[in-house]
């Protein structure tokens, strides 16, 4: 049967060659055979390709590759056995290779356009039975595209992209039309662009006369063959130009010895198109013909035989010796010879040249004949020569195009289009450099339908890993759609970003850091998780393999933790606080965003105690940066150590064991003291003071014996800075760490009472100066709250009550509303360090006197200020109690303000006391002013 089938396609072939007329007929019945077809994906394909391809393809679409051969049809002179003579006397129009490769187009065109018009006349229920048939003809040129054989198949494709891109398909007002030629179209342009990236990295020796320009022999490799580029067991040559090359190698495994008288391909070839060119010019010239351009040579050939033509010609060859010798063999060489022609702009000049190449084998049958040609090689060679043609030309404007249709106002259409540019894509991934790509699939991460913008995001995310330097193109864009209101679209891009950084560790991907953080908080859990995920894996996560190669700084810290430590503190330099570092850091030292599967099964011991050490290298890092930068830092601009200072805050707020080596307890607190001897009166001064200070307040507790000496510079430090500091929030520092200080190192309540004599003295006397009885008025209450232990225990008795009624006679009752208010916060100090203060019937009166409807909203502010710090003190001394450890509470404001110590109130008393102000908090939630409705909702 497919012998029969065989038969029968070559008789329709002569048919079709011979009979013009009856062409339109033929291409008719053969739609006819279109419309009987399968159209499955697994559609019948009995049509063997030709030698070791082992793939077949549908005997309709072999039929339809044949016709369009044949439509070219070959001169009568040519078909025949020919000479050097028949060739001169044969009467061939100059123009004549041009018309059949018209021909040929033609018959495509009229193929093409009777089964898109059928497949757009289709019936709803008959159109995927269309779509699966024009599919599978597709599928099979795409098959033969590009061999040897069938030089139809490009032009053939060609065609039905030209009416693809027209109203047939992509200006077609049917929708469903329009998605079908993008899938078809994306296909090709997928295959197209693969083809090119194979081609730029094809070897082949042959094909490097088509990139080599100079074409200089001096490149010829000597003694290596040319095709392994292996030097031993050479005993092959060629001739003319040297080139060597191993008998297995070129297909001649059986000769042993070095063959005489052997040419390579490359060689044979030009000897051939140089003896056709001298007959042809000869024959110009004996008839007088030479045209006046014509240069004359010194060497004995007219013309320079060129690579392309010595490379076309080898194909030829291959053709003409390896083929059938049938007439189906000698219409497949033309119809290379027609497209050849119509390509080469002087080609009408040379007519004769053309025809000869032919036929060359016959009119030189005293050449001899050079080395064999495999067919891997022709196939090749015929790759290279189709990046040449028209077809792969037409990539660019397929893609232009395609990306148009990404703008579309139909999603359905879009998220084709798209999916046609990520087949272009998978095939070579540098497209996503193309400026026209890029901008067209970033403007698909702002689309309006999600499933568009996680499929645009898609596209750029597969190929992260395997091109950085692309990816690096797209990493703003991404990371703007970190904040998506589509959660599948915000985690595909923070996995985008953990990827990107992984495959490019030395890439500044800062600012994408920032925007991976800025969701720690995000309302999906799963959000929360992954970001989480990702920092532990980028910096807390052991890497794979030996990383022990320490920073040439003569550090003692990896250099892999180093380039860590510089990616956390640049990322915290581009955020407004590190609320959202310390989040992360408390998420990965107890890996809360493990799935509950692994938490069931047990986290492993010996990954938590190399977490916790990575952790403590970061930190000693830290340490070590904040000395280089200082020194490095000129006497203006020290706060280039404020980042640094920042990020081992936030570790010490998670963890401040983090900060007390074994080794040396108390190197933290050694190297951190002097810079509290900054004088300089600034805003980031005072931050960074007032982180330096939490870390010793967090680390001092933690040590046994600390140094005498340092204890006490540091207690003269502290004690300078809360009696002369400018801002207060330094000052809280320091009564904080002061208090701590005193308690951990066995000071005693001395310094702590003289400072509460002072201040009461200011407040007591006749000082009139606001700023000072403000500032007396907040060390007081601190003192009070954070050292109330130590002065209870002291021999002489803290007074409480007596302090209590000089706030209430002489600051709580004043015009003078800022010293009011600053009142109002001592008060609300030393209530937090005795908490059954707020029972007394007084200090009730005067807090719900705070909160009512027609005081100042200042006070009303301050009163529920000091009720929200309450519950905040009453809440650390409950997590304290049942974790066993003290817990380090922080800042929420974005380290404006130190962190609240636990204080000695009694939490059991705790709902009590709020119960007796919960009507007037409610009230205060529904008041005029919205600074007060927060403050309010905060205790809330």
């Amino acid at each position: 049967m497919q012998l029969l089938q065989l038969k029968a396609i070559g008789v329709i072939c002569m048919v079709f060659s011979s009979y013009t007329q009856h062409r339109s007929y033929l291409v008719d019945e053969t739609l006819n055979l279109v419309r009987k077809l399968q159209f499955s994906k697994n559609a019948i394909r009995t049509y063997h390709l030709a030698d070791e391809e082992q793939k077949q393809i549908q005997m309709i679409t072999a039929l339809l590759v044949h016709l369009v051969q044949f439509s070219a049809n070959v001169p009568d002179s040519l078909k025949g056995t020919v000479n050097w003579s028949t060739i001169i006397d044969a009467s061939v129009d100059a123009n004549y290779p041009i018309n059949c490769h018209e021909a040929a187009t033609e018959a495509c065109c009229l193929f093409w356009t009777n089964v898109l018009q059928r497949f757009t006349a289709a019936k709803s229920q008959d159109v995927p039975e269309a779509k699966g048939i024009i599919e599978n003809l597709v599928q099979d040129l795409l098959t033969v595209l590009n061999l040897p054989e069938y030089p139809a198949a490009a032009p053939i494709l060609e065609v039905l992209c030209v009416l693809l891109l027209q109203n047939a398909g992509l200006k077609s007002k049917d929708t469903s039309a329009r998605c079908f030629a993008i899938d078809l179209l994306g296909g090709i342009a997928s295959r197209l662009k693969r083809d090119s990236v194979i081609c730029s990295k094809e070897k082949l020796w042959i094909l490097q006369e088509l990139t080599d320009a100079e074409n200089d022999s001096s490149k010829i490799l000597k003694n290596k063959c040319c095709v392994c580029l292996g030097g031993r067991g050479i005993n092959m040559a060629c001739d003319v130009c040297g080139r060597c090359f191993h008998p297995d190698c070129m297909g001649a495994g059986s000769q042993e010895n070095l063959q005489r008288d052997s040419v390579c391909p490359l060689c044979f070839c030009k000897q051939q198109l140089s003896v056709l060119q001298s007959y042809y010019e000869l024959e110009n010239k004996e008839k007088g013909k030479r045209a006046s351009t014509a240069h004359k040579k010194k060497t004995a050939i007219p013309d320079e035989v060129t690579a392309v033509d010595t490379v076309q010609q080898i194909l030829l060859n291959y053709l003409q010796e390896a083929g059938p010798q049938d007439d189906g063999n000698l219409f497949s060489r033309w119809f290379y010879l027609c497209m050849w022609y119509k390509e080469d702009i002087s080609s009408q000049e040379k007519i004769i040249y053309y025809l000869a190449r032919l036929k060359s084998k016959e009119i030189l049958r005293d050449s001899g004949s050079g080395l064999a040609l495999s067919r891997d090689w022709a196939k090749k060679i015929c790759l290279a020569l189709g990046q040449k043609n028209s077809f792969s030309r037409g990539f660019d404007k397929i893609l232009s195009l395609l990306l148009a249709s990404l703008r579309e106002n139909s999603p359905v259409i879009r998220a084709k289009a798209l999916r046609a540019v990520s087949s272009i894509v998978e095939a070579d991934p540098e497209v996503l450099g193309d400026k026209r790509v890029q901008s067209a699939v970033e403007g698909r991460f702002c689309d309006s339908a999600i499933s568009v913008r996680e499929a645009a995001l898609e596209l750029v995310g597969r190929h992260i890993a395997s091109h950085p330097d692309v990816g690096l193109k797209y990493i703003e864009k991404v990371a703007e759609r970190i904040k998506d209101t589509g959660v599948s679209v915000r985690k595909r891009a923070i996995k985008i970003i953990r990827d990107l950084c992984a495959s490019n560790p030395n890439a500044d991907t800062s600012h994408a850091f920032v925007e991976i953080i800025s969701r720690v908080n995000d309302e999906e859990s799963s959000v929360q998780d992954l970001v989480c995920k990702t920092f532990y894996e980028l910096w807390f996560d052991e890497p794979s393999g030996s990383h022990k190669h320490l920073v040439a700084d003569g550090s003692s810290v990896p250099m892999e933790i180093a380039t860590k430590t510089e990616q956390i503190v640049d990322m915290l330099r581009k955020m407004p606080n590190h609320q959202p570092l310390i989040t992360i850091i408390k998420r990965s030292l107890t890996l809360e965003f493990l799935p509950q599967s692994s938490k069931a099964a047990g986290i492993n011991s010996s990954m938590m105690t190399s977490l916790r050490k990575r952790c403590e290298l970061i930190c000693r890092r830290l340490l070590e940066r904040i000395l280089q930068v200082e020194e490095g830092a000129d006497n203006e601009t020290k706060i280039h150590t404020l980042p640094y200072v920042l990020v081992l805050q936030a570790f010490c707020i998670v963890d401040p064991t983090l900060c007390t080596p074994v080794t040396d307890p108390s190197q933290f607190v050694v190297t951190l003291q002097p810079y509290l001897k900054n004088k300089v009166d600034s805003k980031s001064t005072a931050q960074l003071l007032e982180s330096i200070i939490f870390v010793i307040d967090a680390v001092i507790p933690l040590i046994r014996k600390p140094p005498q000496t340092v204890v006490e510079e540091l207690e003269q430090d502290l004690k300078q800075m809360i009696v002369r500091h400018s801002f207060l929030t330094v000052v809280h520092a320091c009564i904080k760490c002061l208090s701590a200080l005193s308690n951990a190192a066995g000071r005693g309540p001395r310094l702590l009472e003289y400072l509460v004599n002072l201040f009461y003295k200011h407040l007591s006397g006749p000082n009139s100066d606001g700023q000072v009885l403000g500032r007396s008025l907040f060390c007081l209450g601190l003192l009070l709250r954070y050292g109330y232990k130590l002065l209870a225990a002291s021999e002489n008795q803290l007074d409480f009550p007596k302090i209590l009624e000089l706030l209430k006679r002489r600051y709580l009752r004043r015009d003078d509303f800022s010293l009011k208010v600053r009142a109002m916060q001592a008060l609300g100090y030393i209530l937090i360090a005795k908490p059954d203060f707020m029972l007394q019937k007084d200090i009730l009166n005067l807090i719900e006197a705070s909160l009512s409807s027609d005081v100042d909203y200042r006070l009303k502010i301050q009163g529920l200020q000091n009720l929200y710090e309450y519950l905040r003190d009453a809440e650390s001394q409950l997590t304290a109690d049942s974790t066993g450890k003290p817990t380090v509470p922080y800042a929420t404001n974005g380290g404006s303000e130190v962190p609240v110590a636990a204080g000695a109130g009694d939490t059991n008393i705790c709902g009590g006391i709020i119960q007796l102000y919960w009507n007037s908090i409610l009230e205060r939630s529904l008041d005029m002013n919205d600074q007060v409705r927060h403050a309010a909702l905060k205790v809330n």
